[in-house]
C-alpha cells in the first residue's frame, strides 16, 4: 500500500495536469512486502518516499482530513480560493478536522502523519486556519483537490465523507454536521 505525493487530473484536451504535494511525500506501508525495494525504485525517479509503520492510521486520517477539505471547496462552489477567503468556511473546516482527529484519538487511533497531528492538535485553530487559507489558494488545492470535488461531487466525495463518519462512529458531532450535506448526496443515512 502506498499513497502518492502527486495529484492531478486530465483536462478537456486529454492533457495530464499535476502538482507535487510538497508537504506529503509518497507514503509506503512499512509492513508491505519488498518495501525497501519499492522505496528505492521510487526514490530513483526523484520522488520523495517515506515508509509509515501505521499505514491504516495514516489512511484513516487522510480520509477524515480530505473529506473536510473537499466539503470546504464544495461549500465555496468548487472554488478553493473562495473557500480560503471565507473565514466561516475556513473556521468550520478546521473545527471539523480537529473534532475528527480528537474522536479518532479517543477511539484508539493515532493521527498520522505527524504534521497533521501537530497542526490539528496542540497548535491553535487560528494558526491552522491561516495555514489552510494560504494552501487553499495554491496549486495543491487548485490541481489536486478542486477538480475532484467538481468531477465526483455525486459519488467519490460523498462516499469518502460517509467513510469518515463511519470511522468515528458518531463520536465527532462537529465533523458529522460539516460533512452531512455531502453524506446525504451519497444516499446514506447517518
Amino acid at each position: 500500500m502506498a499513497f502518492p505525493d502527486i495529484g492531478g487530473f486530465r483536462d478537456e484536451s486529454g492533457r495530464i495536469v499535476w502538482a507535487v504535494v510538497r508537504q506529503q511525500p509518497t507514503t509506503i506501508d512499512a509492513k508491505a512486502p519488498d518495501v525497501r525495494t519499492v522505496r528505492e525504485i521510487l526514490a530513483s525517479t526523484g520522488i520523495k518516499a517515506v515508509t509509515e509503520s501505521r499505514m491504516v492510521d495514516w489512511l484513516n486520517c487522510h480520509t477524515i482530513f480530505v473529506s473536510c477539505l473537499n466539503a470546504a471547496i464544495i461549500r465555496a462552489g468548487g472554488d478553493p480560493v473562495r473557500a480560503a477567503r471565507s473565514p466561516t468556511i475556513l473556521n468550520r473546516m478546521v473545527g471539523a478536522i480537529h473534532d475528527g482527529f480528537r474522536a479518532y484519538r479517543k477511539r484508539g487511533g493515532r493521527v498520522r502523519p505527524m504534521p497533521l497531528a501537530v497542526l490539528f492538535g496542540p497548535v491553535p485553530a487560528a494558526f491552522a486556519a491561516r495555514y489552510w487559507k494560504r494552501e487553499l489558494q495554491g496549486p495543491v488545492a487548485k490541481i489536486t483537490l478542486a477538480p475532484h470535488t467538481r468531477n465526483s461531487e455525486h459519488d467519490e466525495v460523498p462516499l469518502l465523507c460517509h467513510e469518515a463518519n463511519a470511522l468515528l462512529g458518531g463520536d465527532a458531532p462537529v465533523l458529522k454536521r460539516w460533512l452531512a450535506p455531502l453524506v446525504d448526496r451519497a444516499g446514506r443515512e447517518e
